[in-house]
Formats: C-alpha cells, structure tokens, sequence
C-alpha cells in the first residue's frame, strides 16, 4: 500500500518587537554617530548610567569599539551589546573622567587600567573633570596639591587617606574645586591641618577626617585642625560634624566639631 501522504510544517511568524528593531540598527550602523544613535536608543533597553558621564569624545571612542568589536554575524541579543559596551567604558580614556586605585601600577587612568596615585589623577584629568578615586587606602607622605580648577576628587565608598608625614595633606590652590567622600587620618597626631584651602569657591562635602587617638593627659594632645583656610570656602559638610552653607571657613570652624571616639579634633 503507497501512501502519499505530504508533511507540512507550520511556522509561526511574529511581528519584531521594538528591541528587535533596535537591535537590527545597531547591527547596521556604519559610522560612530550611527552607532551612538543606537547605543542611546531606549528602545535597546541599555543600561547607561556609566556610559551617560562620559565626555563626548569618550562616547565617540565607545562607539567606535563597539563598531570594531561588532562580530561578523552582528551582536546576537542585547544582553551581548551590555557586556560590549560595559568593557568598552571601562576601558576608554576619558579625561573628563579619571580612575585612580591604589596600588596600581603602569595604568593610563581608564576604570580597568586605573592610575596608583591621586596626583597622577590630577595631572592627567581635565579642569572641571572629576578624579574618582577607588576604595581602598592611599598613604600619604608627600602633599596633594590641587591645582586644575573646577576639578573633583570623588571617593567611592571606602577610600582613606593615611596620612604619613608631618605635612599638610592636602593643598588646594586652584578655584571652584570639590572635594567629595573621603575619609582623612594620619598615623599619629602631627600639629598641621589635613586641608589648607589657598583657591575661592571649594566645595568639601561628605567627608569624614578625624585624628588618631591620644593619651590623657589632654593637656598634652597635639593640637591640629580638620581645615585651614586662606579663602572663600562654599560649602561644608563631614560626616562626622555639622553642615555649613554659604559661610566662611573661619565662622564654620567656629562651630565645626569633627570627632574621633566623641572627643573634638
């Protein structure tokens, strides 16, 4: 007995969804802006909060990596895309954004391949950029001097500074800087301020600076200070202290108690 019977295969054909579409873009730009269209089209449902502070010529560059790195077949999926894209920014030279860890060795100051110093952040960033300097703990034995205007030192969560030396730790000599997050100390008390403000309009918020323990009697405590200043300060804010808007640092310090172990700096 012949059977001829006939198999039909049904496929069922959806329409494409915005992503998809998207998707379809990315894999065929051809020049940077294309590509940056694509990257910033919130169709894609990329995640771009590292992307979004960079400068724009750090975009640029991202975009062009995503162009060389875009496989032959074109990216897959979007999850494929995210991972291009997150080692693209961390990998580029932004010097509107530079990366310091300490310890780091031969870096060129990108998020992966950070600098080992926080004076090599500073002399590598642009003024009105911003040096984010990573956890971990940065001894210093020789002074920072502040020195590009417009600049931040932006701390992340767990950045200290140890203070090593008997000098000031930190000079600012250039205008309308921000110092932000960090945590200031020293090995043993020395009779300097850890911050001497030299410029106009500095910003000091979120900071924690405080002193190592001394003995009794108190009468024999080094005396030193969280903050001197020869200017204009805008802003004050510790962690461990009050919060000061629109003063001079002469009359915030009036009131300033920076503590360790509840007894004043």
């Amino acid at each position: 007995m012949t059977c001829s019977c006939t198999n039909i295969q049904i496929v069922q054909v959806h329409e494409p969804t915005p992503a998809d579409v998207a998707l379809a873009a990315m894999n065929a730009a051809t020049t940077v802006p294309e590509m940056r269209a694509a990257i910033e089209n919130p169709l894609l449902g990329l995640d771009l909060t590292e992307y979004n502070v960079l400068s724009e010529t750090a975009k640029n560059d991202v975009a062009q990596q995503l162009l060389d790195d875009r496989p032959a077949l074109g990216y897959p999926s979007v999850a494929s895309v995210q991972a291009a894209l997150d080692q693209a920014v961390n990998q580029v030279v932004d010097l509107d954004n530079i990366y310091v860890q300490a310890g780091a060795v031969g870096g060129n100051g990108s998020r992966a391949n950070p600098f080992g110093t926080i004076p090599q952040g500073i002399a590598a960033v642009n003024p009105g950029g911003t040096v984010h300097i990573l956890s971990g703990t940065y001894p210093i034995t020789s002074q920072i001097v502040v020195n590009k205007p417009g600049i931040t030192l932006k701390g992340e969560p767990g950045t200290l500074l140890f203070l090593q030396a008997d000098i000031i730790s930190m000079l600012i000599t250039a205008p309308n800087t921000t110092i932000d997050g960090l945590t200031m100390t020293s090995d043993i008390p020395y009779q300097k301020e850890f911050i001497q403000i030299g410029e106009n309009n500095t910003t000091i918020i979120n900071n924690t600076i405080y002193r190592p323990p001394q003995a009794l009697p108190m009468s024999n405590w080094v005396v030193n200070r969280a903050i001197v200043e020869l200017r204009q300060i805008q802003l004050f804010h510790t962690d461990r202290g009050n919060e000061f808007k629109n003063k001079t640092i002469d009359e915030a310090l009036d009131t300033l108690v920076v503590k360790h172990e509840g007894l004043p700096l």
